[in-house]
């Protein structure tokens, strides 16, 4: 079995651990999600273990942890909303009651975005909203064609914002590349990764 590495999405401030296979299928750490939300987590690993339809959502891997490969139950993705409906609203303490409505309606749309457009804007947070989608392209990566984003000039802050939380969440090995006045910078060529 493969040994993945998570990276941390976050999420309202919460840490959500998850990484993309080989295949192209995200898994998220469920424990985290239990943590973040202040549920009990056992409780919520008998549901996933024995629910005749979350089983099939599930697996359990080694992870990379600072002692050492521990063994971490994952779910699918595309499971993941299943898992968190399951969860009653009314059920909970209503300290968190309307962070689980949140998790609800927007954890799995933020982790496809990450994963699968390579960038999570909240429009809610002052400075991270362009106005606009980003503009597209077609490139070729690994022989197939592949419609992308690309930025400009006018996207630099936002994008030397993005890059600072990312550098802060752990890529200490990234580093900006510089660019030429007025030329288009696309998402493959804004940042490279040394390492």
């Amino acid at each position: 079995m493969k040994v993945e590495t998570l990276v941390k999405v976050d999420f309202y401030g919460d840490p959500v651990l998850a990484y993309q296979d080989e295949d192209g299928k995200v898994w998220v750490a469920a424990k985290q999600i239990a943590t973040n939300l202040g549920l009990d987590w056992m409780g919520q690993y008998r549901k996933l273990k024995n629910h005749e339809v979350l089983r099939e959502g599930i697996d359990i891997r080694p992870i990379p942890s600072p002692g050492g490969k521990q063994e971490m139950l994952l779910i699918d993705l595309d499971y993941l909303p299943y898992w968190l409906a399951t969860i009653s609203p009314s059920k909970v303490s209503p300290s968190i009651r309307e962070k689980l409505i949140r998790y609800q309606k927007e954890v799995v749309k933020v982790l496809r975005d990450y994963f699968f457009k390579g960038a999570v804007i909240n429009p809610r947070v002052p400075g991270e909203k362009t106005g606009r989608e980003p503009r597209k392209s077609t490139t070729i990566i690994n022989g197939k064609e592949v419609l992308t984003n690309y930025y400009t000039n006018e996207d630099l802050p936002l994008m030397e914002e993005a890059f600072a939380v990312w550098a802060l969440n752990g890529q200490k090995n990234a580093q900006p590349v510089q660019q030429q006045r007025g030329r288009a910078i696309t998402s493959r060529t804004l940042f490279k990764h040394n390492g």
